[in-house]
């Protein structure tokens, strides 16, 4: 079993093998037999949790086994670990009627049903989802529904492994075995995509999908950031003082920025004029900040946190762009992501930015093409924009919020 191995290469060939069985046989049962692998129901961001606690799983193995439950945490307390309990219970009991044997979907649907139990008398209906696997589980099955049940898999590999072997299975894979001239190690090679393609769209379904249609070769141009999707954030490294960093990053230009004492997040504002906030986690945290939503989309939260019960004032320290208008910027220079907030021509740059809070009127005599301003550059030529000729402030317009001013597809 791949618990009792220790070595990462012979525990990625397991798994590959397993998906590569999957793919040939069952590719419809690719992506719950990943999610389950990697101890997951759904993707982070959408916030699908399973929503129990050992008491309703000791509950319903107790009634599934036909023991008390006194005496399931006992041998809990003995074991230490409920899934041994729950499999040494059930090889025990004799049955008269063999039941319809588990498969893969029917226990990945059943979790879906458990996370989505709500309401009055929710927690007596996960409890009977639950007994409804452990009565048709045999064998080794119920040890591994009750651990991932518990989210405590203890199968011995991170979800690092999981991904490199996803991306070897399909390098097996008949269809799609043929890599590119440029690609030298096949495996290494394709393991190293799935990798990078998940950090930046860590939604199994949407991968396995384009895997199963366009293969590994493909998948960069198939999976990439999404708005809507949070990236996996990358993660810091702790220095011992200042000297460290000047001896890293001697005769190379680096930035430094004040650590503040609040939460990370990314701040998605989608196509359709919603806006969604993630922590760093992925977990979806928007009905927590609609002050934040107000201040990013001029509208108020519809939901959670009313504005007005907000007592502490949430400031946003923006510090990167990971998209722009279509345009992932997660490969580009720190440097180019921080001049896509603001565009302007070298020779206007400003020494101050101020933050937008009023829509002015303003009259001109005419809209002249500019090398200088950057208003619709792009659009009615690739290097100059619009300006406006002898402008004249009119008023102000405080019936419109600043992302309610005119457009420069409009200008």
């Amino acid at each position: 079993m791949i618990n009792q191995e220790s070595g990462r290469i012979v525990k990625t060939d397991i798994v590959c093998n397993l998906l590569r069985t999957v793919i040939y046989t069952t590719p419809e049962d690719l992506v719950p037999v990943v999610y389950l692998s990697a101890n997951r129901i759904a993707p982070a961001h959408e916030g699908l949790e399973l929503g129990i606690g050992d008491a309703s799983i000791i509950k319903a193995l107790a009634e599934a086994c036909g023991r008390t439950e006194q005496q399931i945490r006992v041998q809990y307390k003995e074991k230490g670990d409920l899934g041994l309990v729950a499999k040494a219970s059930r090889s025990s009991q004799s049955m008269m009627r063999k039941p319809e044997p588990l498969t893969i979907r029917k226990v990945f649907n059943t979790f879906h049903l458990i996370a989505k139990e709500s309401g009055k008398d929710s927690q007596d209906k996960k409890k009977n989802h639950i007994k409804s696997l452990l009565v048709a589980a045999t064998d080794c099955e119920p040890l591994y529904i009750i651990r991932l049940l518990q989210t405590k898999l203890r199968i011995g590999y991170a979800e690092q492994t999981l991904l490199a072997a996803l991306g070897q299975a399909a390098v097996y894979t008949e269809e799609h075995s043929k890599p590119p001239p440029e690609i030298k190690s096949p495996f290494e090679e394709a393991a190293q995509i799935v990798k990078k393609v998940y950090s930046v769209l860590p939604d199994y379904d949407k991968i396995v999908a384009a895997l199963l249609s366009d293969g590994v070769w493909e998948l960069p141009k198939k999976c990439d950031f999404t708005p809507g999707v949070p990236v996996g954030p990358m993660l810091s490294k702790a220095t011992k003082g200042v000297s460290e960093i000047l001896n890293k990053f001697q005769d190379v230009e680096f930035t430094c920025e004040y650590k503040y004492d609040g939460e990370r997040a990314q701040i998605h504002y989608l196509e359709n004029g919603s806006v969604e906030i993630y922590s760093r986690n992925a977990e979806r945290n928007t009905g927590k900040f609609p002050d934040v939503v107000a201040a990013v989309s001029s509208t108020r939260a519809r939901k959670n946190v009313a504005i007005s019960d907000i007592k502490v004032d949430v400031c946003v320290f923006a510090f990167d762009m990971l998209y722009l208008n279509g345009q992932a910027l997660l490969q580009e220079n720190l440097r180019i992501r921080r001049e896509a907030y603001y565009k302007c021509g070298e020779s206007i740059n400003p020494d101050v930015w101020f933050e937008d809070s009023e829509v002015w009127e303003v009259k001109a005599a005419d809209l002249t093409i500019s090398p200088v301003y950057r208003a619709a550059v792009g659009i009615v030529d690739s290097n100059k924009g619009i300006s406006l000729r002898f402008p004249r402030f009119v008023r102000v317009r405080p019936d419109k919020a600043p992302d309610q001013a005119t457009p420069s597809e409009q200008v």
